[in-house]
């Protein structure tokens, strides 16, 4: 091997073992901190070694691709969901992504040429442990990260208790602590060194399983059970020779029921009722809201595919699907679901029955592939298979992200590894020219590899930066102390760097529009913004919402966005075009609704049309208490205050409902008697209240009780004196008529 061979091959082994180490990123100067920088990192570095990968193949013929089941399989996966992009709703966002996911069709080829590149360059399973010890090794500081977190001494990312270390979501931390777990009991089985190194991988499993408890992350949870469970019992029935192993995995047993039973006596003690991850664990049916939630969403992605069966609807357009086929039950939940929350089900509706098959036998192949490797112990394969298990039950609950994806591939690659497949024969024009490479060759593909790598990502990294700055109001500077602080930015460059964001056309647009969106909405409800600026802010908004529109057409969630925003500078007719097409594209979804029934007809002084728009609904779903109550609003505007009380009563047992819009609604209709007993029940639950008691006092006085109002000043004074001289002044105020 000469001097360019080894050095190309060990760059790209630093590359590839620097893989392991890309969960521990963040960036909190990028927008979406715990994701963009793991993402472009990856891209960056796969980018690379693909780059080095190809001099390498061109120089040493034992680099070039073996064919393998699994290698066909990855480029079918690959090519079937490539033409799903191209003839998806939106080709630009199933390609690029956004900042929150950062997946799309890039990271399904980024994902293929990693696979490429570890199954071929990993060309030995001495390689294979280093690198997969490594991983471990990582996995060990992200557990001593993910106890500190535990302990306090860091912060928990997401709030709560459920740790979630460098991902910022619980979720992916199980994940990688799952794959990581059993990565670590396969080396453990195959290991026949010193014992500390055993002693060692025992520690990064208690590490792991700590992790894998605190997250709270159910399917991941039921994964790892299952899957030790599943590699117990293959070890008990068919490992006859380890005998070691197979007390080992009784024992296991034994102990699973032990402790599975312990928990089950004591699931509705007082610790665990009241503790936030145990209490996950203790209380699953499946008639739980969230389990109940993520069956809707599945019979919605069923029906989406069925709707596009060949190719789907593309990468990151679940939204049309969500949208077209919601579920009026689920408004518990959150408002938009991007994905199905089931990978399976995730490629369905992506990639339509080809792609989603293609997936689902790199399950099957990667099995079968570990079952007839030649150099693995049973009890080895047993692990294996016991990971993809695992993996299988915990992708039926969540959706991949990219460290999740990283490891699944990389699994991949060492069951393409393991098929030992000869070498294709060479062709004679590759023979000819891979003995011509020289250095010129070498760095004519360097520098390509090095364009392409900044191509990819530079542009689409300064927007993830530009739009955090864009929506941040402080900036560095110095206060009036002269010291260095965060001090109040301009208006005007935030405003410039949303411009410089959208005028990009990055893989954020959408994002971006959606923030200048909400900015726009907030100066409009600002009365002392800058006119220019709140105009400036309109403008882009508008130009911008609308040129997305026509490259997004059906989207109802940026429809709806567009409506609430010229609702809010009081374009009525503007808005209720948007909401009304809307709702063509989600014709159940209540939010539009209320958007339209509330801030687009009442707002604007026109109920007659409200009523029939809030009472579709409430029809849709009875139990979902603010359509009940925006209903009865809009009857009581409408002269039906009857109908309203009877629908209250329904539901309450009572008029008297604390919910600020009755309170609005019994004001305008003089129905004073309802405000004071709102008023009342609030000022018994939070005596102290002070603006409570001033509420309670202008209701009396709009009621003509001047007598009671001032009795309920006078209570203020009593209860709160340093409101004695504005409540006197009010007092004063009412006794002279001025008030």
């Amino acid at each position: 091997m000469d001097s360019l061979t080894t050095w190309v091959r060990y760059s790209l082994l630093t590359g590839l073992f620097a893989v392991p180490f890309i969960p521990f990123l963040i960036s909190s100067s990028m927008f979406f901190p715990f994701i963009t920088l793991k993402n472009f990192t990856f891209r960056i570095i796969v980018e690379i070694i693909f780059g080095l990968y190809l001099i390498l193949a061109l120089r040493d013929p034992a680099y070039r691709p073996r064919s393998s089941w699994m290698l066909w399989a990855v480029l079918g996966f690959a090519l079937s969901a490539g033409i799903a992009t191209i003839l998806s709703v939106d080709p630009f966002k199933s390609f690029w992504s956004n900042f929150e996911r950062m997946e799309g069709y890039i990271g399904i080829l980024h994902l293929a040429l990693y696979f490429l590149v570890v199954g071929t360059v990993l060309n030995t399973e001495k390689l294979w442990v280093r690198f997969l010890q490594t991983s471990i090794g990582a996995s060990i500081l992200m557990g001593g990260y993910t106890l500190l977190q535990l302990l306090g001494v860091i912060t928990i990312n997401q709030g709560g208790l459920r740790a979630d270390a460098t991902f910022g979501n619980a979720i992916y931390l199980a994940a990688y602590m799952l794959f990581h777990l059993f990565l670590t009991l396969f080396l453990m089985v195959r290991h026949k060194g010193p014992l500390y190194v055993q002693a060692i991988y025992g520690v990064a499993i208690l590490l792991q399983l700590n992790a894998i408890f605190w997250s709270g992350t159910r399917g991941a949870a039921l994964g790892v059970a299952v899957g030790l469970l599943l590699i117990a019992l293959l070890v008990i029935f068919f490992a006859k020779e380890a005998k070691t192993l197979r007390r080992i995995a009784i024992g296991f047993i034994g102990l699973t029921v032990l402790c599975g039973g312990l928990f089950f006596a004591v699931r509705n003690a007082s610790f665990v009722q009241n503790d936030p991850v145990l209490v996950r664990f203790a209380n699953v049916s499946f008639s739980e809201r969230t389990i109940e939630a993520r069956m809707m969403v599945w019979n919605m992605a069923v029906q989406g595919a069925l709707e596009k069966p060949f190719f789907g609807w593309g990468q990151e357009n679940f939204n049309y699907v969500f949208n077209k086929y919601y579920d009026p039950r689920m408004y518990q939940q959150e408002a938009w679901f991007d994905r199905a929350h089931n990978s399976f089900f995730d490629w369905l509706t992506a990639g339509g029955f080809i792609t989603f098959i293609l997936y689902v036998s790199l399950f099957v192949i990667g099995i079968f592939g570990i079952a007839r490797a030649r150099t693995l112990t049973f009890p080895e394969k047993a692990v294996l298979i016991g990971l993809f298990v695992a993996y299988t039950i915990h992708a039926l609950f969540v959706f991949d992200n990219l460290v999740s994806s990283i490891y699944f591939f990389t699994i991949l690659a060492f069951v393409h590894m393991l098929s030992k497949n000869p070498l294709p024969p060479t062709p004679s024009y590759l023979r000819v020219f891979s003995s011509s490479v020289t250095l010129s060759l070498a760095g004519v593909i360097t520098l390509a590899t090095l364009y392409g790598a900044w191509a990819l990502n530079a542009p689409h990294m300064a927007s993830a930066q530009t739009l955090l700055k864009a929506i941040t109001p402080v900036e560095e500077g110095v206060n009036a102390s002269g010291q260095a602080a965060l001090v109040p930015k301009n208006p005007n460059v935030n405003f410039a760097q949303f411009k410089e964001v959208l005028e990009k056309n990055s893989m954020g647009e959408q994002e971006a529009l959606e923030q200048i969106l909400n900015v726009a909405s907030s100066l409009a409800r600002t009365d002392n913004a800058d006119p220019k600026l709140r105009q400036d802010f309109f403008d882009l908004a508008k130009a911008e919402g609308e040129e997305m529109l026509a490259k997004r057409s059906g989207d109802a969630r940026l429809e709806l966005f567009m409506g609430a925003f010229f609702n809010q500078f009081r374009l009525y007719d503007d808005a209720l075009a948007h909401l009304t097409k809307a709702l063509e594209y989600s014709p159940k979804k209540q939010a539009i609704l209320f958007e339209m029934g509330v801030n687009t007809y009442l707002n604007a002084g026109n109920p007659a049309p409200a009523l029939p728009v809030l009472k579709k609904a409430f029809e849709l779903e009875p139990n979902f208490d603010d359509a009940r109550i925006l209903y009865v609003v809009a009857l009581y505007y409408n002269g039906k205050g009857g109908e309203g009380d009877v629908l209250l009563k329904d539901k309450f047992g009572t008029t008297i409902v604390d919910d600020n819009r009755l309170v609005r609604a019994y004001f305008d209709a003089k129905l004073f008697d309802r405000v004071i007993a709102v008023w009342e029940m609030r000022i018994e639950k939070n005596p102290t209240d002070l603006q409570t008691r001033v509420s309670l006092a202008a209701a009396h006085l709009a009621a003509g009780d001047r007598a009671g109002a001032i009795q309920v000043l006078r209570d203020a004074i009593a209860m709160n004196p340093a409101f004695k001289s504005e409540g006197e002044r009010f007092i004063k105020e009412i006794q002279e008529g001025t008030l």
